[in-house]
């Protein structure tokens, strides 16, 4: 399943049993999980009784979670939290296979994973056969711009191409960071069209941004501003290797 897909089927509230979510954008990822824990918890005050979240999978623990029916609820939703069971599925591998199609119409299970082994081939269809496994890569530059792009117009500012291009040369291409660092920038401006001088000063740079930055100041023998962002880089506690690599 893709992401669009994914998003269409919770936004209409058709939740599967499983869902195995990987990928390096943890934006989405933890986006999506919380969407569809809005739709299987309606009612905040028994979230206690009905989400329950694992850092780490045992067989025995895995069973009694997906058999202990919901409280006062229809639904209760289980994430697995980077376990790394689908990287080095072992052992338990026969047993997910095994279990994963026994899982109750109650329970909703969620495997969010880092990376996971391609290669298991016969565990991945168990969970493509009984739910959806979903990879959230990062963001296009395009995808980036025209989400920017649509925050900004939400938080009643303007930006133009060009600006909307530097601020992602700022932030990286995290969405999580690009969302706190125009929620902060919409929040400082007092102008409706946000200007390259109020990214330059508002906006945290991200360290790739700042080496680059302090590469340029080196170049142009500017030792004033080398040594600032040399400083500021210290403060981050960013290591004198990482800096020179």
């Amino acid at each position: 399943m893709d992401i669009k897909e994914l998003k269409k089927t919770v936004s209409d509230g058709n939740i599967k049993n499983l869902y195995l979510f990987y990928g390096e954008e943890e934006y989405l990822v933890k986006l999506y999980i919380s969407q569809i824990k809005a739709k299987i918890i309606d009612n905040p005050s028994l979230e206690d009784l009905n989400f329950a979240m694992f850092d780490e999978f045992d067989e025995k623990g895995f069973t009694d979670a997906i058999n202990t029916l919901p409280a006062f609820a229809e639904r209760k939703l289980i994430v697995y939290n980077r376990t790394g069971i689908f990287e080095k599925p072992g052992a338990a591998k026969d047993f997910l296979i095994s279990e994963i199609p026994e899982i109750p119409d109650y329970a909703t299970v969620i495997f969010r994973e880092k990376n996971i082994d391609k290669k298991q081939k016969k565990l991945l269809s168990a969970v493509e056969k009984n739910g959806a496994a979903v990879e959230f890569s990062y963001m296009t530059d395009a995808q980036l711009k025209s989400w920017v792009n649509i925050m900004v117009n939400k938080l009643g500012k303007k930006m133009t191409v060009s600006n909307i291009e530097f601020l992602l040369n700022c932030t990286g291409s995290s969405m999580e960071v690009i969302e706190n660092e125009v929620k902060k920038l919409c929040s400082f401006s007092s102008n409706e069209v946000i200007s390259h001088d109020e990214i330059d000063t508002i906006v945290t740079k991200s360290v790739e941004n700042r080496i680059f930055e302090l590469s340029d100041a080196i170049l142009a023998k500017n030792s004033a501003k080398a040594y600032q962002i040399l400083r500021e880089l210290e403060t981050l506690r960013e290591e004198p290797i990482a800096i020179c690599a």
